[in-house]
């Protein structure tokens, strides 16, 4: 237990800092791409959205050398004259040089596209069958994390020919080779035409937005740090993971015993297993003839909410039948609960755990209203 209590104190900031970052929200400006949100989402609009920015002088520079810095042979001759070519051969986007028989291949995986069997093969075969060196095969995702999988058949020839020149970069990635702090915003400083420059921040500002609910590798690099310090750490990690996954259950099992009290007013108290929820479940009060009137104390997934519903088991509520109305006005009027037209039900959520006691408060202040209405 002591260890628990000391990894959890040094743990403790490291944890706060990572929920903020995680739901820190991303600046709200104008953008385009936003605005076509149906679009954005697919690969090819990624794919086009690059062929058209590698298009400056500039920006094909400077992503060049972003590659150069991951693979040293990944580099054009001093004469080269690089064309930039969209699908050619399948491929999403190829920088060819032909005079010098040259080409880099860049396949976009943002959105996390499935691999095709031997697919950068293909590609590599493509130029390597016209005589071309390939420097390069830029496989480009949103985070670094997917990786290609060589799917059955590969020989080892083939299997050595391609990885060799395999570039891992990302889109948006902190302290990791990506697009938007080693290409985009170096380039802005350098970009006078502001239709280019509206552009690429605005695409920037986009990769950040896909980008938001991934892993954030600072701060997991210290808990990395901490949970590694000593091999109980680590164990006692992982005892706290599977804990945390029987909290639920757990939960709703104690309230089920806290609301024992109540069994004058709802006869069966018991845990119900939903498909993706655990619920106490206060049941069979019948308040008024044929309605028998239920409340649901539901664990929301993780654990991090209640939520608590008060409705009529066979769905007959509705506004011009509703003795449930008659028990809210004995109740406190910050009740909170409202009604809830497409669930026809009354709900309220309840944030766990600092608001644990207004739920147990809600449920008392609910029997006590029963109780009320059942004297007269």
């Amino acid at each position: 237990m002591n260890n628990t209590l000391h990894l959890l104190d040094k743990l403790s900031g490291i944890g706060e800092n990572y929920i903020l970052r995680k739901n820190a929200p991303v600046a709200s400006r104008p953008n385009i791409f936003l605005l076509i949100s149906d679009q954005y989402h697919k690969e090819n609009l990624h794919t086009a959205i690059l062929h058209h920015l590698l298009q400056d002088p500039l920006l094909l520079k400077n992503f060049l050398t972003v590659l150069a810095q991951q693979r040293v042979n990944c580099t054009f001759k001093e004469d080269a004259k690089v064309e930039i070519y969209k699908e050619r051969g399948w491929v999403d986007i190829s920088l060819v040089d032909t005079n010098n028989k040259q080409a880099i291949i860049i396949e976009n995986k943002i959105n996390g596209a499935v691999d095709q069997p031997k697919q950068l093969l293909k590609y590599y075969n493509y130029f390597d069958n016209m005589g071309f060196e390939v420097l390069g095969t830029v496989y480009l995702t949103l985070d670094g994390r997917k990786k290609p999988l060589s799917s059955p058949g590969w020989t080892l020839n083939e299997y050595e020919k391609v990885f060799k020149t395999i570039i891992y970069l990302s889109a948006y990635r902190v302290n990791w080779p990506d697009l938007y702090h080693h290409w985009i915003l170096p380039s802005m400083a350098g970009i006078t035409d502001i239709d280019l420059l509206s552009t690429i921040r605005q695409y920037g500002h986009l990769l950040q937005i896909l980008n938001k609910h991934t892993m954030d590798n600072l701060t997991l690099s210290n808990f990395y740090d901490i949970i590694t310090e000593n091999n109980q750490h680590f164990k006692t990690a992982q005892a706290m993971r599977q804990m945390l996954d029987d909290f639920p259950l757990f939960l709703a099992h104690k309230m089920e015993g806290e609301y024992q009290f109540a069994t004058d007013v709802f006869p069966q108290i018991w845990v119900y297993n939903k498909s993706d929820a655990l619920a106490t479940v206060l049941q069979d009060c019948m308040i008024a003839e044929n309605f028998n009137f239920t409340v649901d104390v539901t664990v929301l997934p993780n654990a991090n909410a209640l939520e608590v519903s008060l409705f009529e088991r066979q769905g007959y509520l509705s506004p011009v039948n509703d003795p449930i109305q008659g028990i809210l006005k004995l109740m406190p009027s910050n009740h909170g609960l409202i009604y809830d037209p497409e669930r026809a039900r009354y709900i309220r959520v309840f944030q766990f755990p600092e608001e644990k006691h207004l739920v147990d408060e809600s449920i008392v202040s609910l029997v006590d209203a029963i109780r009320q209405i059942k004297k007269k």
